[in-house]
């Protein structure tokens, strides 16, 4: 059984932690970096101090969540709040404000996004602690709150109040939540969440893959390289039946190679079930990935 490892400075080289001293549970129990290593592969988590400190946890709570699902949810919601010019301008702008704060407003908006799909989790984790950002992980939701007065100066910087509204507290923030629930995928816990809110466009590596391999392996099957699926495994190294098993992907619908090449798909999306039993019709393919995976 793989047991859990707390990462002492939360950020290295391996497995940086992007959400490091962020991420608590509603009681304020900070959630920490740690991860475990099953059969030669690591897995990135953030654990409860409490459990860390050997105290149990009570019925129904959270003591641990994947990481990588975690920070794509967050930097996805926090991603969408900066696109959105409705939550924007109600969250910022006022009846006094100008034509050109609010070009100003939308600018900075975007290029704060760019600077979190920066891909240094290091920096994103910087970044992230002087917005004073926190993420709290509730049994089926996650909470993420973003302390406007903070924001407000980082995107519009010194600004009159009379522009940028009365609210300075501290305690007013922008909240963003989230549905959530967990599922053992392949061996794996997953957090499995709606389409639109897990997703940042980054492809599942097994999906893509697939997809690539098998688009290619029937393009040079068809130039006459290769005989058969045993010529394939032969000349990759592969095993014939993980060949067989993956060359249905070629015949995916256009739709779906779409998703997967920009990591659109449902998270719970696993290789084994994207596989099963394709039908030739597109349509039929689309359909059913639509009411199975909540595409």
């Amino acid at each position: 059984m793989p047991s859990d490892k707390p990462d002492r400075k939360g950020d290295n080289a391996s497995a940086p932690s992007l959400l490091r001293g962020l991420v608590y549970d509603p009681d304020g129990h900070r959630f920490t970096p740690s991860h475990a290593v099953k059969n030669g592969k690591r897995y990135r988590y953030y654990v409860s101090q409490k459990i860390i400190r050997g105290e149990i946890a009570g019925s129904g709570a959270v003591s641990r969540i994947p990481a990588r699902d975690l920070e794509n949810a967050v930097l996805s919601q926090i991603r969408r709040f900066l696109d959105s010019t409705d939550q924007l301008l109600s969250s910022f702008a006022t009846e006094g404000s100008d034509v050109a704060t609010t070009r100003r407003l939308f600018s900075a908006a975007q290029e704060l996004a760019r600077e979190l799909d920066g891909g240094r989790a290091a920096a994103g984790n910087e970044l992230l602690t002087r917005l004073g950002a926190r993420v709290v992980v509730h049994h089926d939701s996650l909470q993420i709150f973003l302390p406007k007065h903070q924001l407000r100066m980082r995107l519009l910087g010194a600004a009159s109040p009379s522009v940028l509204g009365e609210a300075d507290e501290v305690t007013d923030a922008v909240s963003l939540s989230v549905p959530r629930r967990l599922r053992r995928c392949g061996g794996e816990m997953r957090m499995i969440l709606p389409a639109r809110s897990s997703n940042v466009g980054k492809p599942v590596p097994s999906l893509s893959k697939a997809v690539s391999r098998a688009h290619d392996w029937i393009r040079r099957m068809e130039s006459g390289e290769f005989k058969d699926q045993r010529a394939i495994a032969a000349a990759t190294g592969l095993d014939e039946r993980y060949v067989s098993h993956i060359l249905p992907a070629a015949f995916l619908a256009p739709e779906i190679v779409e998703m997967i090449v920009e990591g659109m798909q449902s998270r719970d999306l696993s290789l084994n079930e994207l596989l099963r039993d394709i039908p030739l019709d597109w349509n039929l393919q689309t359909g059913r990935m639509s009411g199975e995976s909540g595409m």
